[in-house]
This record gives C-alpha cells, structure tokens and sequence, in this order.
C-alpha cells in the first residue's frame, strides 16, 4: 500500500500497526522510486489503484482485539466527521466505512 501524505503517515501507520502488529511502515512513490533508482533499476511503469476497502472486512483479515476495532473504527468515524485525520481518508456507503488503499505499482529493469 502507498502511503499518505506526509503529514499524516505517523497516524496512518499507527492504525496500521494497531491492526496488525506486524507492520512496519508505508512507503510512498517516491521513497519506492529512491529504492529503484539506489538499485540501479530504469523505471518502465509506475501506476497508482485506488481500491476500496470496507472497515470491517480490513479489520477481520487480522483478527484484532474487541478494544482495537473499536479504537480504529471511532478514528474513522471521528475523520468522517471532521475531526481528526487518520491518512485513510474513509467515507460511508450503505452505512458502512470505506476508505481506498492505494496500490502502487512500479515495473522496473535493471540495466
């Protein structure tokens, strides 16, 4: 997943990490296109997805406690309505939260 804006990567990643213990962090475009480059790699593709990504569904994957659903969900509702941003910009359809994670994809060759 791509990160978010830089102002809001600590926070996204806290989510992150709240959800499943084994995330390290979200790297953006351009920390992906440092790597390739540092590599010696030429960049053929670079492509961002938007995919939504229902709350309950995300959170089911890695099984968390009660209490962290919970924690997650009231940061999603609270950015919904207008309090403090997460990094996942969520939204509501049929009462229920989304929010799109960012797929990045990046082909590249070594010359």
């Amino acid at each position: 997943m791509e990160a978010t804006k830089e102002e809001l990567r600590e926070i996204e990643d806290y989510i992150e990490t709240l959800r499943d213990v084994s995330h390290v962090k979200n790297r953006s475009k351009d920390e992906f296109l440092s790597l390739y480059k540092e590599y010696g790699y030429e960049i053929l593709v670079t492509e961002s997805t938007p995919i939504p990504v229902e709350l309950s569904a995300w959170l089911h994957l890695t099984k968390p406690p009660m209490k962290t659903k919970h924690e997650i969900t009231l940061q999603m509702e609270n950015e919904i309505t207008g309090l403090e941003q997460t990094g996942f910009f969520p939204y509501k359809r049929d009462s229920k939260i989304y929010f799109n994670q960012r797929w990045l994809m990046m082909i590249g060759r070594k010359e």
